[in-house]
């Protein structure tokens, strides 16, 4: 209904998280089913980037201090 009326934009873009909210769907029944834990897929994306995250800050930091040290020594 929402396509005929002209609102494509919307249409195509809940069609498609309707269509990989099923395909995660199915990926985890599927993992389920033969006894791995497939939940932890999303959790491990999340760790890893929580990480390189930390990474990132620590080396800003780092950065930081060492630009402001040689400001200071200068």
């Amino acid at each position: 209904m929402s396509q005929r009326n002209g609102d494509k934009s919307r249409y195509n873009r809940e069609r498609k998280q309707n269509i990989h909210r099923r395909t995660r769907t199915r990926e985890l029944l599927s993992a389920e089913a033969q006894g791995q834990s497939g939940g932890n897929r999303a959790a491990d994306r999340v760790n890893n980037a929580v990480e390189r995250d930390n990474k990132e800050t620590a080396a800003d930091k780092k950065n930081m201090l060492s630009g402001t040290s040689e400001v200071l020594h200068a």
